[in-house]
């Protein structure tokens, strides 16, 4: 049920924070966790995106909290 919630929630932050290389966030579910997802940019000669864990959650209102309060304007 939680990785339903999270797909569907995925697709949301994909509308709704853009970035150049995907969505700025995702959650992703590990062990009962949900993880914040986000790209880091490491520069070896040309930019390349890294996915990097952002912040752990106990649940997924806590994310988006977390989202909501670092997301880029």
């Amino acid at each position: 049920m939680k990785d339903q919630a999270t797909h569907r929630i995925n697709q949301e932050l994909r509308d709704r924070h853009p970035g150049p290389f995907g969505p700025q966030y995702w959650l992703l579910n590990v062990s009962g966790d949900i993880v914040v997802r986000g790209w880091e940019i490491v520069y070896r000669g040309d930019p390349e995106p890294i996915g990097k864990n952002l912040k752990i959650c106990r649940t997924i209102r806590e994310a988006l909290d977390w989202i909501e309060s670092h997301a880029k304007r």
